[in-house]
């Protein structure tokens, strides 16, 4: 009886294949890291999501074709004076044209607003409705950082409701002349402070027909603002309290300013340099305002669908927002864009 050869049987093993055939090479399995892991889940979401989108869009296109990706406004009817009285509420509530007041931070939006109010104009003040100046510091003088005074949102959207069928219903000749009626806003993003815009009034602001960008010399911006978030008043009776707030609002910006600057500007907010941090606040909401504004203008080669006007305070006027001043000019901005012959197009 023959032995068998260890080495052979050696061979054998490491040769289970076929003749002439190698083993394929077993690698070990890698293990991705619980970070690697978050990444990997947030691709494939976010690849499922481009997906459903892009789905979503075909099926619209196939109902509409003629619609395609350019935003479509919807357009009121002319209604005479005479008419527009005779209307039942909820339909003049449709019939309403969207003016947005828009411009950088300090430049005054609420008080323009306020004095086109006074003009007798219909005008709904989102910020005065959610008790908020909409930015990181706009519970200043009405409550704490937290905002847990603001409205809750579901009576945040009734006010606006309710302000939004007086702006229709309103008794007022001052726009007998035009052939819309034109309701006043002001430019705010999907919040208020804590408060959600309704998502229909959202769109109506960024397919608004008509944009009036306010602006105001840098030195009359400063000085409202100290006034606005800084003065005795705004302060109140608190005003250790109040720095408290106003320190915890800018840790906030932290992410977006980094931590140096924002380290900077709680030193200069602690020896209560306020001119100083309210103009380097300045530096970063315009920039901010100004990305805005261009991703809102898109490229110029795409389709305009709205306009965008803009009015100046004269640079004479360096120490106060003329604000009845720079409403008469957005009024007449609106006037000349309501005399315009209607345009079968979008606006």
């Amino acid at each position: 009886m023959m032995e068998e050869d260890p080495m052979a049987d050696a061979g054998r093993k490491e040769s289970p294949g076929a003749a002439g055939e190698s083993a394929p090479l077993a690698l070990p399995k890698q293990r991705l890291s619980k970070a690697d892991k978050k990444k990997v889940n947030k691709a494939k979401r976010k690849s499922k999501k481009s997906a459903f989108k892009a789905q979503e869009l075909a099926e619209r296109l196939a109902r509409n074709p003629a619609r395609g990706h350019v935003p479509r406004v919807l357009t009121p009817v002319r209604t005479r004076w005479e008419e527009w009285r005779r209307l039942e509420p909820v339909e003049a509530m449709g019939r309403l044209r969207v003016c947005v007041v828009a411009g950088r931070t300090g430049v005054g939006k609420t008080k323009v607003l306020d004095a086109l109010r006074g003009m007798g104009h219909p005008v709904v003040d989102l910020e005065g409705l959610a008790d908020h100046l909409g930015s990181t510091f706009g519970w200043c003088g009405r409550g704490d950082a937290m905002c847990e005074y603001q409205p809750t949102t579901e009576h945040f959207q009734n006010k606006v409701a309710m302000a939004w069928r007086e702006a229709a219903v309103q008794e007022t000749a001052a726009q007998s002349h035009l052939g819309w009626r034109w309701v006043f806003l002001e430019d705010e993003g999907r919040l208020v402070g804590r408060c959600e815009l309704p998502k229909a009034l959202f769109s109506l602001l960024r397919c608004a027909p008509l944009v009036v960008r306010v602006g105001v010399p840098i030195e009359a911006r400063v000085k409202a603002l100290m006034d606005e978030y800084t003065s005795p008043s705004v302060q109140g009776g608190d005003p250790d309290g109040w720095m408290s707030d106003m320190l915890l609002s800018m840790d906030r910006l932290e992410r977006k300013m980094g931590s140096e600057r924002v380290a900077q500007m709680k030193n200069q907010m602690k020896a209560r340099d306020f001119e100083a941090v309210t103009r380097l606040l300045l530096g970063h909401y315009d920039h901010l305002y100004d990305l805005h504004a261009v991703n809102r203008a898109g490229s110029e080669a795409s389709e305009k669908w709205y306009e965008i006007r803009e009015v100046e305070q004269s640079v004479e006027i360096q120490d106060r927002i003329d604000a009845v001043g720079l409403a008469s000019a957005v009024v007449e901005q609106v006037v000349a864009f309501d005399s315009q012959p209607d345009r079968p197009d979008h606006l």
